[in-house]
């Protein structure tokens, strides 16, 4: 990892021999004396305290004896589950998507009406993904949700939390987290809100689904409140899933074309992606 110009770029290479084993555009980066050296714009940014291993000094497994090889199962991801407005086809569940740029993601944010909160543990509302999302153990992890929410009416307060679920093809739904509850949301105005819990459980197959269920808790005193959550737009409600590479059939990392950031600093950042065994990063 590198930083420079208050940028942080990450770049994976083979082992590299001389200067001319990398070429970025608007510049070249090379390799002297163990230190990093990119030449941008006529100018030298350096970084120092990178070691280096080469060919020669590995030993027949591979390791040098000081760094280790990892795998598909030690590199993190983070799936991220946006809630949408768009029928899933399944009675009673909005569709879950993985990308803001699944054509079924709410470009322009959409207010999601809560109705009148009344008593504890009320439905407010279910999401399913489609099949595939995850495949195998994905372990024990927190996961997050978080969001907009704003109070429209009513003198009373609420609190929400959420419930994830594995959901197979027959139907069949399988608790595996239920989260905390937030702070009793108060603002009328759009504020943010989180709420967290532990998801312990579950094998999926590709024909398994993950299910997410809103649910709200009347808090005593003042009459029922009413709320919209925000899905969608620049700032949607979206469930954070930090779980191994290998068990995400398709990872899709966001595409940057023109990452003002990186731009300024005189490199351009293509297409980024992963397919499962065969990753690939391109910059």
């Amino acid at each position: 990892m590198a930083t420079f110009k208050d940028t942080t770029y990450r770049v994976q290479t083979d082992i590299i021999e001389n200067e001319n084993d990398i070429n970025i555009e608007n510049g070249a980066m090379y390799l002297n004396d163990n230190k990093l050296k990119i030449h941008i714009n006529n100018e030298i940014k350096e970084v120092t305290g990178i070691d280096l291993t080469k060919t020669s000094q590995l030993v027949n497994d591979g390791d040098n004896g000081i760094s280790h090889f990892i795998t598909l199962e030690d590199l993190p991801s983070n799936l991220i589950l946006y809630s949408t407005n768009v029928a899933s086809g399944i009675n009673g569940y909005y569709k879950l998507v993985n990308s803001i740029t699944d054509p079924n993601y709410n470009t322009t944010a959409v207010d999601i009406p809560t109705g009148a909160i009344t008593t504890t543990n009320q439905f407010i509302a279910g999401l399913i993904t489609s099949a595939n999302i995850i495949v195998g153990n994905p372990g024990v992890f927190n996961i997050t949700t978080i969001g907009n929410i704003t109070k429209i009416s009513g003198s009373g307060t609420a609190e929400f939390y959420f419930k994830a679920f594995k959901r197979t093809s027959a139907g069949v739904e399988t608790l595996v987290a239920t989260s905390s509850a937030t702070l009793p949301v108060i603002n009328t105005g759009y504020t943010e809100f989180s709420a967290s819990g532990i998801w312990n459980d579950g094998i999926f197959s590709s024909t398994d689904t993950i299910v997410l269920k809103y649910y709200a808790n009347r808090i005593s005193g003042g009459s029922n409140p009413s709320y919209h959550f925000q899905f969608g737009g620049a700032t949607p409600v979206r469930t954070l899933i930090p779980i191994p590479v290998v068990v995400i059939p398709l990872l899709i990392i966001q595409e940057y074309a023109n990452n003002a950031a990186a731009l300024a600093a005189g490199l351009k950042v293509g297409n980024l992606y992963h397919t499962a065994g065969n990753a690939k990063v391109v910059i």
